[in-house]
């Protein structure tokens, strides 16, 4: 006889705390926990958590359970009641367990084997969802140390050359400050900028993982002679070029990299922690600058922060060591059987989502070869990616309208000019962690939910009317000259440039870099970031060159200024801008209108027979190293 609902119990009650004990198993699988503790666990849980059920909506109960031995036999099964309850139904837990590895697969209906009751088919399924998940973070991660070191590099040289020793070691006066200053950060983004361009090809042939090594190998070796002390200001300058073409390779390959592994339903929140590592960088750029302020003058005080730079230099050359090649260009150069291997490693395991995904891909790079063989440079003005051409350019040009590029660089001198007094070092510290903060909310609440267009249409509209808010309080409370102390109306403007930031870490920073990376088709990848990263740092220039001037002679203008650029921002954004969020690379395609690269049945016909070859190659490699 099948176990009935106890009657002195609750339905609510009991269906509440069943739900509840039921994930704990995925959590404890996830850390390798035996099942005789995992069962202990879930009972404690049951117990500790079943008041809540009280406040939580009725389920959908069956009106018997399966024939499992009493209690335990209902617990086992209590995976299959929908997820409706306590977390699943509210908003902020909805979005918790959707984005942890660990919770996300666990609420998925499971099924017991007819043969063996105890034996639930989906797990395994379930498990490697959750180690696809955890590896594609890792993946993002290692990559992601390029903007992290490209952040940190740029964030770092504005406060060691205004460092006395520095001065005095590479012996320069106080008039040529302003041109080191200036001749430092336009190197560095001169190197940069003409390091996109021979990047295309290269990566194109080696590969994406061996690109980003080599970039980590030439800006190690830039930084490793900018903290020798030379003593000579043209060592420093040479070096400094050096760094920018490691940095520029990295900022090129590494959105990509990223873009072509991440699964679909995550690939905004993987391409978002470009950004994210972007302001860690900035962020700790700026509290090392406070931290060796207080040091005693000497020649370590800028050693040491020069210096550092080469950690997040050698951790991304040799975490490239870890990963696998890009999938997508195994298969564009018909290494099918190692883009096999790529994919089940990134995806956790082999499954038909496996096969449906390699098979989608495959009749992708099918479609883009019939419908573009032959061509070259033409590809690129053909009307569909003209267009894509033209939103990368734009969209880079509009992160540096934003005007957060030039508070990134020159933060001190920003914050001096509403009023900090002495605390600027301490008050761009602060500005570095609203940074990070912000970020991190977006990439993991906001990405997926909002989408691309609109994040960019509300962070343009909350930028512009915050910027004009600056403007208006320093305008009408301009701060006193040689303030030692913040004023109240300083206190505001500092306040609204810290709402900015926000508002910028949550449209414009993450987005241009995730949008640049997902609507080239895989032919022309390489080439269309490319052509996207080197109009950031020539515009990165020319904003760099402009903003310091821009601040000592036009004021609370400047403000003014970038408000307006926002605001018109807003308008851009929503005329131009496509949505791509839950779309998968090929079906980018059918986003942008491309009628001549859509994939077709003979497209699919022909994918699915090199999947299977693939497959079989693949499997016999297995057999050849199991004997």
């Amino acid at each position: 006889m099948q176990p009935k609902m106890p009657r002195d119990l609750d339905r609510r009650a009991l269906c509440g705390t069943l739900m509840l004990g039921c994930q704990v198993s995925p959590l404890t699988a996830a850390f390798g926990i035996s099942a005789c503790f995992d069962h202990r666990l879930r009972l404690s849980v049951i117990w500790l958590l079943g008041i809540g059920s009280f406040w939580t909506p009725l389920p959908r109960v069956p009106d018997s359970f399966p024939p499992h031995p009493g209690f335990s036999g209902i617990l086992r099964e209590c995976g299959a009641i929908e997820r409706n309850l306590l977390l699943g139904k509210t908003w902020l837990g909805q979005s918790i367990c959707s984005r942890l590895p660990c919770m996300n697969s666990s609420f998925s209906v499971r099924t017991t084997s007819s043969a063996n009751p105890f034996v639930h088919p989906t797990r395994s399924v379930a498990m490697g969802q959750r180690a696809g998940t955890v590896k594609a973070f890792y993946l993002v991660a290692v990559c992601c140390v390029g903007s992290f070191l490209f952040a940190y590099d740029a964030g770092i040289v504005g406060g060691v050359l205004t460092l006395q020793s520095f001065q005095d070691d590479f012996g320069y006066s106080k008039k040529q400050k302003a041109d080191v200053n200036s001749n430092s950060n336009s190197l560095l983004q001169a190197g940069a900028f003409f390091a996109c361009f021979f990047t295309w090809p290269f990566t194109a042939r080696f590969g994406r993982r061996w690109s980003i090594a080599l970039a980590s190998v030439i800006f190690c070796l830039g930084g490793t002679i900018q903290t020798i002390n030379t003593h000579h200001i043209g060592a420093f300058y040479a070096a400094r070029v050096v760094s920018g073409i490691g940095v520029g390779m990295a900022t090129v390959m590494i959105p990509m990299f990223s873009a072509e592994m991440a699964p679909k339903n995550i690939r905004g929140q993987l391409g978002s922690m470009f950004q994210f590592f972007f302001t860690l960088g900035v962020m700790t750029s700026y509290w090392i600058n406070y931290a060796v302020s207080k040091m005693p003058t000497g020649t370590r005080q800028w050693q040491i922060p020069v210096g550092l730079q080469l950690v997040p230099g050698g951790i991304l050359a040799l975490g490239m060591l870890t990963l696998p090649e890009s999938v997508r260009w195994l298969a564009k150069r018909g290494r099918l059987e190692d883009a096999m291997k790529s994919l089940v490693w990134i995806r956790g395991g082999d499954s038909p989502e496996v096969h449906a995904e390699m098979t989608e891909i495959l009749a992708g790079i099918d479609a883009e070869v019939a419908a573009t063989e032959g061509l070259t440079w033409k590809e690129l003005l053909m009307p569909v990616n003209r267009h894509r051409i033209f939103l990368v350019i734009t969209l880079q040009i509009g992160v540096q309208l934003t005007g957060n590029t030039s508070l990134a660089y020159y933060a001190p001198q920003v914050f001096q000019t509403v009023g900090a007094g002495n605390s600027k070092l301490l008050i761009s510290g602060f500005f570095g962690v609203i940074k990070v903060v912000s970020c991190l909310f977006f990439l993991v609440f906001l990405v997926e939910r909002i989408g691309r267009r609109w994040a960019l249409v509300g962070g343009s509209f909350a930028m512009g009317s915050l910027m004009l808010i600056v403007a208006l309080l320093t305008c009408f409370h301009p701060p006193a000259k040689n303030a030692t102390s913040v004023s109240p109306a300083g206190a505001a403007a500092i306040t609204m440039i810290y709402l900015e930031a926000a508002a910028y870490n949550m449209s414009f920073g993450p987005v241009s870099w995730l949008y640049m990376s997902e609507i080239f088709p895989n032919r022309i990848r390489e080439v269309g970031i490319a052509i996207g990263t080197a109009t950031q740092w020539l515009f990165n220039f020319v904003f760099s060159q402009a903003t310091p001037h821009a601040v000592e002679n036009l004021g609370w203008k400047t403000f003014l200024m970038f408000a307006i650029f926002n605001w018109a921002l807003v308008i851009y954004a929503y005329i131009f801008i496509k949505e791509t969020s839950g779309k998968s690379l090929e079906d980018m395609e059918s986003v942008f209108n491309s009628q001549s690269t859509r994939i077709t049945p003979a497209n699919v016909e022909a994918a699915e027979q090199k999947v299977a070859v693939a497959e079989h190659k693949v499997l016999q490699s297995s057999h050849v190293e199991a004997s």
